[in-house]
Order: C-alpha cells, then structure tokens, then sequence
C-alpha cells in the first residue's frame, strides 16, 4: 500500500516552537488534509470446527507465490489451504510427533525454493514441506542449547533462505540454514534492549531486517541479521504505536510494516523504521472488526488476510485505497542570498493569476513587512527594513508568499541589519 506520509516536517527546539507553529498553521490553511480509510472489505471465511474449512484456535497465516492462502491450523494440528477467494484447497498433518504430523503448529513460511516451514510448537521442532504438504525434513528437539527449542512458535525466512525461529520460553531468536545447520542465537529473558519476553514472532522485511514481536513486552524490536539491535518501538497500551500483546508481522510491497495487535483487537501499520501510519479494527464479530486477530498476510497486489483466533475466521481486505493525492499546484518561493548581508532577492512563481502577498515575520511571529504584486511571477526585494523603514535586527525571519488560497513559507537568515 502506498500510505499518505506528509511531505512537511517541521524541526524545532524551544526557541523555534512558536515561529514553526505559525508556519505550520499557514502550510495547513493551504493543504488538504488526508486521512487514512481503512482498507476495503472484501470477504470472511471460517468459523469454529474441525470440518474443511472450519478452524479451532488459529495461529498462523501465509501466502504462496501463486496467492494460496495457507492457515496454521493449532487447534486442529493441520495446514488448511485455500484459494484467494477463500475456497478449500486441500490440507494435511494430523496429531502426532511422526514426520508430517504436528502437535500444536503455530506459524508458517515459505523459502525462497517454494518449501515451507512449520513451528511444531509442543514437538519442539521445524517442519519442511513441499508446497503441496509433502514432508521434506525436519530438526530441533526440546532443550534450551544452541539447536534445541522451548516452543518454537514464530517462523521467518530471509532471501538467501536462511530460518528464525522465534523461541517463546527459552526467550531468544535463533537461525538455520534452510537445512536446519544451526548458525546463531540471541536473546535473553528480560525487558532491556535486545531482550525478549516470550517473543511470537519473527520477521523478514524486504529490506532485510529482522522484526521481533517482542510480545510480553509490548514491543517490536529490529535486528541486522547478525542479531545487532537497531530499533526498539511500542509500550503498552492502546494509543497509536502502542500494543497490548502483538503476534505475527508482515510485509507490504512498500515495506510498510503490518502489525497484528491482539488484545486490542485491530492492526496497525508502521514504517520500515517504526512511524505510526494507520490502523484499523475494534472488537467485534462485523466486518471489519476483529476477535483477537493472531496473524496478518500482505499479497504481492496490496491485500489484507486477517486470521481471527478468537473468531475462527479469516477476513480479507482489498489493497488501501491510494491516499496520495494527484499533484496539488502550490507557489514556488526563493531567497537568495541566504544567508544575506545586503538585499534579499524574492524570487516567486505561483501557478494562479491572483494578486501575491509576501509577508515577512520576525520569530516572534510579529509582522516586520509586506510586499504585494498582481503578477504571478517576478522577484521582489527586500533591503532589510521594517514598514517604517528601520533596520530590522541580524537573526531569521519567516517569508511567507500567499497566492490566492496557496501559501508557501521560507527561512530567510539575515547575517547583519541594513
């Protein structure tokens, strides 16, 4: 999805708060503002049961290249698949600890081969399969050493087909070759940086780095693939950017980071590096709204899977509605030299016929001087003067340009009065 992200950031400290205010008051007069709508709603699928179709405590959710969707089915020790539409496809696994049965399974991923991995969370094990359920091989058993799970339950597979398994009660990452050769673990109990509490999932963004659902922590944290921190997001709660126990993470086109926040049953979606840019979801059975969503699949053309453990269901939504606007006219404003020590050039280009008006404030916001024009182009200067033809003080001012409804605003920085 493409979300709205706006182009006007303002920096400030404490001397600037209120000459930054003002700008971004004037910019907003000039500026539409966009809201994110929440994605469209297109279908539900599944309700509680063991039949085809039917879900008991779903824990995962996963697409292949073709657009099949596969459903980790947890209750039910089975992998259900289904076509875009929601159609039964076909299933496989039963209960058990033999190849190709699962006891609990709680996430799933595909290699860049087309194989996909299974979390065997109560075998403490990793399953591979063909794309059609064929069993391939499998590794780990229970234990706390480098290889050795306690409750594998989140699975993710970076581009050279490397696996991470997020290991919920040993509370640490580690990661295979996609044969299962161990190669590295991090982690440890705990609520500091680059400590977990019974982390659910992991995650692989296209741009390589690592996403943790750092769950009992309320939190996701990223890591180079080396296990290096680098960034920590979210606290608990239900304000934007906060969670109340997240579960599994995906991926948009974009990068865009898609979060399902359980226990304040909705999604939410970040920035690659962790900026709040939408959500959607409150606590419900409609459509739309959700019962502890557990897990959320991104498809390559902008689509939303939802799996609901607490609904047994799987909603799925159309790609977010383009919140980028077609490209709005607005003046064009230059200032030079800036910084100056003598006359300031004001060089304007506006894209409407109404009379300009440049306004120059000082940073108290106060008014120093005005200067107007019926053309829509042409320059303007300003010898350093207040209306009443006193030098103003060395320091910056605001210029602000208003065409019509348009309005654009520059930092001019005077070295020395005239």
């Amino acid at each position: 999805m493409r979300l709205f992200r706006n182009a006007i950031r303002i920096y400030y400290n404490s001397v600037w708060n209120e000459l930054w205010f003002m700008a971004l008051v004037f910019l907003a007069a000039s500026t539409p503002a966009f809201s994110q709508s929440p994605p469209p709603f297109q279908l539900i699928w599944g309700s509680g049961g063991s039949g085809d179709g039917q879900f008991f405590d779903p824990f995962g959710i996963t697409l292949d290249a073709s657009g099949l969707v596969y459903v980790v089915d947890y209750g039910n020790d089975r992998i259900q698949v289904f076509n875009s539409e929601g159609a039964f496809v076909r299933k496989w696994g039963t209960e058990g600890s033999l190849d190709g049965q699962f006891m609990s399974p709680g996430d799933a991923e595909f290699g860049p081969q087309g194989t996909i991995y299974v979390a065997d969370i109560v075998n403490d094990h990793i399953q591979e399969f063909t794309s059609e359920g064929v069993f391939v091989r499998k590794w780990g058993h229970a234990g706390a050493l480098p290889g050795e799970f306690s409750l594998p339950i989140g699975i993710a597979v970076d581009a050279l087909g490397n696996v991470y398994v997020a290991d919920y009660d040993n509370h640490r990452i580690q990661k295979f070759t996609g044969t299962g050769v161990f190669l590295d673990t991090w982690g440890v109990q705990g609520s500091n940086d680059g400590e977990f509490q019974n982390p659910i999932d992991i995650a692989v963004g296209p741009n390589g780095i690592v996403y943790v659902a750092d769950t009992f922590n309320n939190r996701i944290q990223t890591f180079d693939s080396g296990g290096n921190l680098l960034t920590i997001w979210g606290s608990l709660g239900s304000g934007d950017g906060e969670f109340f126990l997240p579960n599994r993470i995906d991926f948009d086109a974009d990068g865009d980071v898609y979060v399902a926040d359980k226990e304040n049953h909705r999604v939410q979606v970040f920035s690659a590096e962790g900026t709040f840019l939408t959500k959607w979801g409150t606590y419900g059975s409609g459509q739309g709204q959700f019962n502890s969503p557990v897990a959320i699949a991104v498809g390559e053309q902008g689509e939303v899977y939802v799996l609901e453990r607490g609904a047994h269901r799987v909603q799925k939504f159309g790609a977010f509605p383009s919140a980028v606007p077609d490209p709005i006219p607005v003046p064009m404003l230059n200032l030079s030299p800036n910084p100056a020590r003598g006359p300031v050039t004001m060089t304007f280009l506006t894209p409407v016929t109404s009379p300009i008006t440049l306004d120059l404030f000082d940073v108290s916001g106060r008014r120093v001087r005005s200067f107007y024009s019926t053309l829509s182009s042409g320059s303007i200067e300003w010898d350093g003067t207040d209306a009443f033809g006193r030098a103003v003080a060395p320091g910056t001012y605001l210029c602000r340009l208003q065409a019509g409804a348009m309005m654009q605003v520059r930092q001019v920085f005077l070295v020395r009065g005239r």
